[in-house]
């Protein structure tokens, strides 16, 4: 399954290494190196950012709250990298919108893995969101039909009472759902 894949790393050299390695998976990649680069990058709406977590250490807290807005809008999904001995709870603490990490450097197969796992998730977000709109759309079309027999059964409802100097009459129609089950003329 291949995927659209956006590389932020501020290493060209290893930027390079893991474009090559997706370009050969069949992925489509697109690198930059710093984190308003990403940010302006994430309008092509990308499934997937590797984000190198150093880029996120020397940003201010209003650009990484802008970039964690920017990956919320376009539904992209994050996998974080980190330096072998990188501090791994100031990374979770910088990156919480991350789905995963990578260890850098990390074995070519894992990556992938990850990457492969993130686009299943994505692939079955978008058949539920699918699902979702037919269901939506099916509730709203059952809705209208229920309103439109609700106003055809009121329509069959008497408008007058028979006066008669024997009995008294009195009626009300109240169905327990849109439309009830009984009439009477």
């Amino acid at each position: 399954m291949a995927g659209n894949i956006l590389i932020a790393h501020q290493s060209e050299v290893e930027s390079k290494r893991l474009n090559d390695l997706l370009a050969v998976a069949g992925h489509k990649t697109q690198r930059v190196h710093s984190l308003s680069t990403a940010l302006d990058a994430l309008q092509v709406c990308p499934e997937i950012l590797l984000l190198d977590i150093n880029l996120l250490q020397t940003a201010t807290e209003l650009d990484r709250y802008r970039f964690r807005s920017g990956l919320e809008i376009t539904e992209t999904l994050c996998l974080r990298i980190c330096a072998e001995g990188a501090d791994f709870t100031q990374a979770k603490a910088l990156s919480p919108f991350a789905c995963g990490t990578v260890r850098h450097p990390a074995h070519d197969t894992e990556i992938l893995e990850q990457i492969n796992s993130l686009l299943r998730i994505k692939a079955a977000e978008s058949e539920r969101n699918r699902a979702q709109e037919q269901l939506i759309l099916y509730r709203m079309e059952v809705d209208e039909g229920l309103r439109s027999a609700a106003q055809i059964q009121h329509s069959l409802l008497p408008t007058q009472i028979r006066l008669s100097d024997h009995y008294k009459f009195s009626w009300t129609f109240a169905p327990c759902e849109t439309v009830g089950g009984d009439l009477f003329n």
